[in-house]
């Protein structure tokens, strides 16, 4: 009896690891023998879209450069071209920004300043014509950021063109306090995505 029971005890201990092993082979065997089918959709990628803007050709020079102007002086014209040359729809705008201190008192207030957008600017809905008139000092109070500049659209890989012509002329009464002083001024033109 004790033979039997132990040869019972060992009957038992072994089914478990031998069940075990039989259960891994039919595993095995039933996915061996199964049919399988695959298809794939390759190479997904994301691009991010972009927007740009060009001032003029190259690297820019500064449109104005004028020194020893007097009173009442024959006006000075500069045209310069923005291209819009990002992929994106997007909003563009002319602005300005001091690139020195100034002050309230100062040349920027007498110096007379029109801006047209020329013929030939190809603007999906911009500006045309005059579109601005007074002083640069005005000019830099009221347009000294994206959000205040003067804005059009553009459409993206359009290449458009917006051409503007400044005119500036240093006012018949420029006081003597003017004298000797000098204004330095940045024209922005920012493109920001819209799409």
């Amino acid at each position: 009896m004790t033979t039997t029971s132990r040869s019972a005890r060992y009957a038992r201990w072994l089914s478990i690891p031998l069940g075990l092993a039989i259960s891994a082979l039919l595993v095995w065997q039933a996915s061996y023998a199964a049919f399988s089918a695959s298809a794939e959709n390759n190479g997904n990628t994301w691009g991010a879209g972009h927007v740009g803007i060009r001032l003029g050709e190259g690297t820019p020079e500064p449109m104005f450069a004028l020194e020893d102007l007097a009173p009442g002086a024959p006006p000075a014209t500069q045209t310069v071209t923005a291209t819009y040359t990002g992929s994106l729809d997007a909003d563009v705008s002319l602005f300005a920004r001091r690139a020195d201190a100034g002050t309230a008192d100062d040349l920027a207030q007498y110096i007379d300043l029109v801006i047209t957008a020329a013929e030939g600017t190809t603007w999906s809905a911009g500006p045309s014509g005059e579109i601005f008139r007074g002083t640069l000092a005005a000019f830099l109070a009221g347009h000294d950021d994206f959000a205040d500049g003067l804005t059009y659209e553009a459409l993206g890989g359009s290449q458009q063109q917006g051409i503007f012509r400044f005119t500036t002329q240093l006012r018949a009464d420029a006081p003597n306090s003017v004298q000797g002083t000098t204004v330095t001024v940045d024209f922005v033109a920012e493109a920001r995505s819209t799409s």
